[in-house]
Parts: C-alpha cells; structure tokens; sequence
C-alpha cells in the first residue's frame, strides 16, 4: 500500500470520527436519527473520494516542459526557462564569479552574493549550448586603491561546463 493512500484511509477515519461526535452532540444517544443524517453524508465522501483517487499513467514530460529542462539544458524551450529552472545555471555563474575574480590586477574585486543574474534573453542558449551572463555590480579595484564600478561578461559552455571567456568594462 503506498503512503499516500494510507495517509488517505486515515483522514478518512478522522473525518469519520469527528463526524461521529459532531452527530453526538447534535443528535444526544439516537443512534438511529444519527444514522439517517450521517449514511448519505458518508457516502457522499467516498463516492467523492473515489472520483478524486483515479490513477492514470503519467505520461513522459514533454520537450520544453520544467522536468525536462531542469536536467537537460537542450530540452528548454526558451533561454528564460533555462535561466530560470536548469539545475546546471548555479555552477555557472558560480564559475563566472570565480573567473571574475582572477580579473582583479590591483588588488580585491567586489562581486555580489548573487552575481550573473543577467543574460542576453534572445542568445538561443538551448540551441548553441553557449550563454552569456552579465554582472553590473562589480567593483575592483584601481591602480590607485578606489573601488571603480566595471560591467562582467561571461561566456559560459553549457555541454563543458567551463568558462570560455570573462571581460570587465568600464563603461
């Protein structure tokens, strides 16, 4: 029996048996005026709980759908969704903030927690297996120890997972 349907018979019993003290209270020791009342209303339930519990196969998740996409980068449909749901974006710019980093030539970059989150919305990363993620919040600093405000690219392989290429801009 699985979980679910265990945990199922179980509610039922509990509305059962809330049911049955409400009626005793409503109905005082009648059994048979609370018999009248509560045998409609029980089969009410499990009439309803039958129509609720019918099984049908589940069908493979379709090309594009979020399952699929979480997994595989490929079966996105859109460069949004695969911002947004593919699993594999944290090690992205988890990589780009650590690529960043080494850009640094005058001493410590600046680059918030949650870093990369700007891409080029219409790149076809699915396609390609290539997105570029942007950062305008960084800071490093300059040759004379000021925090100066630089934009990141990053040019990301989806399929190798690796970094191809980190620039900082200052316009």
């Amino acid at each position: 029996m699985a979980a679910s349907t265990f945990f199922f018979i179980l509610f039922i019993a509990l509305i059962g048996t809330l049911l049955s003290g409400v009626a005793f209270l409503i109905f005082g020791r009648s059994p048979l005026r609370a018999a009248k009342w509560l045998v409609p209303l029980g089969l009410m339930v499990l009439v309803g709980a039958g129509w609720k519990h019918d099984a049908r196969p589940v069908a493979a998740p379709p090309h594009g759908s979020d399952e699929a996409c979480r997994k595989d980068y490929k079966s996105c449909a859109s460069q949004e969704q695969l911002v947004d749901i593919y699993e594999g974006m944290t090690q992205a710019q988890t990589s780009c903030k650590r690529a960043a980093r080494k850009l640094a030539r005058f001493g410590d970059a600046d680059i918030p927690f949650f870093a990369f989150g700007t891409y080029f919305p219409y790149e076809g990363s699915a396609k390609s297996g290539k997105i570029s993620l942007i950062e305008e919040d960084a800071r490093f600093q300059n040759v004379y120890g000021a925090m100066q405000r630089v934009k990141l690219k990053c040019y990301y392989d989806l399929e190798t997972r690796e970094v191809v290429e980190v620039t900082a801009s200052t316009d």
